[in-house]
């Protein structure tokens, strides 16, 4: 199969499409075979990584449960005996049954289907399509179409637990509380419960997020009209609203209320009145619904069921998600104009919640001389610990522990020869605390600026002569 080595050939040709608003299917057919291999190679990572996401937080999630509900059991056990035999009775499915039956291979599907998800419509539609253009993308294109379709039954299952961790939740809940009260178990279940489908929703966001290259991918495919025809007829979309010529091709995309109720006014002409009624009556309900999810969201997106808990969203984050890579430059002291050395430092954070990041990072001393004498040399290396918590708004209290090593040209400068000779090199230890005020200045680069002012506590014991305060400037990326 000949595979383009980059995108640079399938933009030319995007756009040469497009600029010519060119029609021959024919040519646009043949540019399918030269679909590039990081298409096929980036869908099928992006679908595995979705899969492991769902089962190692579904996991992980009921074995917290399951630990907590037994908690629960036991204290039921001596309080309330007979709403113990309730909730745990025989063949009825607990936290710790499910979890049992999900590390045995169970399926469970249960009654609770998954919603319907576009973009694995769209990209098994594509897949399907490119399976029958050529022979050479038929094996990866079908073999990606299975991993999708093991994907939609993963979404199911996730789905099917989700619906069931709130049931049970609601169980334990209503009888717990009737026995013993309100416990901190019980507090863990609500919890851990909304971080599940909050995390699930991530994920899905996550892997439905195209790439440029699938991007470029479903424009290309957009050009050909034979493909617009096999989309209509064979997505998962066209077979929920039954589209096909004899019935009435709906537009591509989703239909509006007069739409849907035209639709249902041609097959149902008997019951027309009463189909409107039931329409308006759903219609209703669905923007009161959407008016209680927007006051909520007003509230700060806390969970009503949890008066006074506010979710930390890192959480419901990948460990990718959180993340953070940092850069940071400073001036040191200067001479003649121009900088004595520039302190250059890469860091890697974690967020450890919404408020709060720590990490490490190593630092590198750039001498550059002065105006009459310019001059790149290393004068030393570091490596450093930092912390930023949140204080209000865009302002953090930033701080730290670093330790430097100053080669002998920097010593040469500063320190006097002991006794003839000069040492090979230093350690320096620093203390930082300070204020830092994060801007929204972006480039291609930097996702955000910032700007440090920090005091050593260590300034005074150092052999060397150093700054008390520092003024830095970040970069996140």
């Amino acid at each position: 199969m000949n595979m383009v080595p980059g995108l640079t050939k399938i933009i030319f040709l995007l756009l040469l499409a497009l600029a010519t608003q060119a029609q021959d299917a024919g040519t646009l057919n043949n540019e399918l075979q030269r679909i590039p291999g990081k298409y096929f190679d980036g869908l099928e990572k992006k679908a595995k990584q979705y899969i492991r996401n769902i089962d190692c937080k579904t996991e992980n999630t009921l074995v917290k449960l399951s630990r907590w509900e037994n908690k629960i059991r036991a204290i039921l056990k001596r309080v309330n005996p007979e709403a113990t035999s309730l909730l745990f009775s025989e063949g009825r499915p607990t936290f710790t049954t499910v979890l049992q039956e999900i590390r045995n291979g169970a399926s469970f599907a249960g009654q609770y289907p998954a919603g319907y998800n576009k973009y694995l419509d769209d990209v098994t539609t594509r897949l399907k399509y490119l399976a029958g253009q050529d022979s050479n993308l038929t094996k990866k294109a079908t073999t990606l179409v299975n991993d999708l379709d093991v994907l939609a039954a993963g979404e199911v299952k996730a789905e099917a637990i989700q619906q069931f961790i709130e049931t049970r939740r609601k169980e334990l809940v209503e009888q717990a509380l009737r026995s013993v009260g309100k416990n901190r178990y019980l507090s863990k279940i609500d919890k851990e419960t909304y971080y599940y489908s909050a995390s699930l929703k991530n994920y899905r966001e996550i892997f439905s997020d195209p790439t440029k290259t699938e991007e470029i991918i479903a424009a290309l495919l957009g050009k050909i009209p034979a493909f617009k025809k096999f989309a209509k007829q064979h997505s998962l979309l066209s077979g929920l609203f039954d589209i096909s010529p004899q019935n009435g091709r709906l537009d591509p995309g989703l239909q509006t209320r007069v739409g849907v109720e035209q639709l249902i006014k041609g097959r149902l002409a008997e019951t027309v009145g009463q189909a409107s009624g039931a329409m308006n009556k759903n219609l209703q309900s669905a923007q009161a619904q959407l008016i209680n999810i927007k006051s909520r969201l007003k509230e700060g997106g806390t969970n009503s069921e949890l008066p006074g808990f506010k979710p930390n969203d890192q959480k419901t984050k990948t460990f990718g998600q959180r993340i953070e890579y940092t850069a940071s430059i400073r001036f040191a002291k200067s001479q003649h104009w121009l900088p004595q050395g520039t302190d250059i430092a890469f860091g890697v954070g974690y967020r450890l919640n919404d408020r709060s990041l720590v990490g490490f990072g190593a630092s590198y001393l750039l001498g550059i001389g002065n105006i009459g004498n310019i001059h790149l040399s290393t004068q030393g290396l570091g490596i450093r610990t930092y912390a930023d918590w949140k204080l209000k708004k865009q302002f953090f209290i930033t701080g730290g522990l670093e330790i430097n090593y100053l080669t002998m040209k920097s010593l040469h400068q500063q320190l006097p020869a002991t006794r003839g000779f000069y040492p090979s090199g230093i350690w320096q230890k620093a203390a930082l605390i300070g204020i830092m005020k994060k801007m929204n200045i972006r480039t291609g680069w930097f996702t955000s600026t910032n700007v440090q002012v920090l005091c050593d506590l260590f300034s005074r014991r150092h052999v060397l002569v150093s700054q008390p305060v520092l003024f830095r400037m970040g970069y996140n990326f």
